[in-house]
């Protein structure tokens, strides 16, 4: 029997929500679409079914999230059943290069007593049909990021194996919002193993970070 709060993450993947729900969905502000953990840790499953035990979240985006939000070109949030969607409590800070697995489980285990938090995820909260058009509207999400770092409890960091989180330019800021307006008590860092980390921080050099999309230089024009 399924939980008063969930609903079939493995429906979403076949069938979008009515465009009028959809249309009513995306004025929600992306400061509020954050997910519940149960559902997102439910959700995940499905994904692993789908892609297998390798898929990166690059991966879940382009043919999980993508593949399902095209046709009305909305956020993954936007098909997910309201009472799983809300303000969230925690930000997610990772690269997008990190097996998705791997990103979930960490995120089971640090709220493992809190199924009813909500985190915020960019491949759910950000439209990311508007990347995948190349087009200038996902940058007025990307905008309020400061913000969804802002209004959240916390800020968790999943760092990965190879530490590549750490040489991306939008973690680093995500990483620099949150110092900014919380200290360094509003940052968490999570990872899978503890045993690569004294290597990790010794050969790390973030002068080389990266950064994906040029939304950012718009971002930070536009915030503060």
């Amino acid at each position: 029997m399924r939980g008063k709060h969930e609903s079939t993450p493995m429906a979403l993947h076949s069938k979008v929500k009515p465009s009028n729900e959809g249309d009513r969905r995306q004025k929600l502000p992306v400061t509020e679409c954050g997910i519940r953990v149960s559902w997102l840790l439910s959700w995940a499953k499905v994904v692993e079914q789908k892609l297998g035990p390798d898929a990166t979240t690059a991966d879940v985006c382009a043919k999980f999230v993508i593949p399902s939000t095209r046709s009305k070109k909305c956020r993954y949030v936007d098909i997910i059943e309201p009472v799983n969607v809300g303000a969230p409590q925690y930000f997610l800070s990772h690269t997008w290069s990190m097996r998705f697995a791997t990103l979930m489980e960490v995120v089971a285990q640090r709220l493992r007593n809190e199924p009813d938090s909500f985190v915020w995820l960019d491949i759910c909260a950000i439209n990311q049909n508007k990347y995948e058009d190349k087009g200038e509207l996902q940058a007025d999400d990307v905008s309020h990021l400061s913000s969804v770092v802002r209004k959240a409890k916390s800020t968790l960091f999943c760092l990965d194996e190879k530490g590549k989180s750490l040489t991306r330019i939008w973690c680093l800021f995500e990483i620099w919002h949150t110092v900014k307006a919380k200290g360094s008590a509003g940052l968490e860092i999570l990872t899978y193993q503890m045993r690569f980390l004294p290597n990790l921080f010794h050969e790390i050099d973030v002068s080389k970070a990266q950064v994906r999309s040029t939304c950012l230089s718009k971002c930070c024009r536009t915030r503060d």
